[in-house]
């Protein structure tokens, strides 16, 4: 049978060992560990990819100037053009 003794003197033992395993994983995960080859070159086509929209927004954005970039007749290919087709589309019975 085990003495109550022992199995006190073996927690704060257990206790501290466990905290100081808990404190090298901290220590591992604040690591601040370099960038590898592959995250330098997601780094630098995200910024190529910054750099062109910088320079391109504002020079569409002069040139279409005045002008409707996007014609919104034709992304209804769906109905008719000529004749009464808002009157066909609702009485289709």
């Amino acid at each position: 049978m085990v003495e109550m003794a022992n199995v006190h003197s073996f927690v704060p033992l257990l206790k501290s060992m466990l905290d100081a395993f808990i404190a090298t994983i901290v220590k591992q995960l604040n690591k601040n560990r370099p960038l590898n080859s592959f995250q330098r070159g997601i780094r630098n086509v995200v910024y190529l990819m910054i750099a062109f929209m910088l320079v391109m927004v504002p020079i569409v954005s002069t040139l279409a100037e005045g002008k409707q970039i996007l014609d919104l007749t034709s992304l209804g290919a769906g109905y008719k053009r000529q004749g009464h087709w808002q009157l066909e589309s609702v009485c289709t019975f």
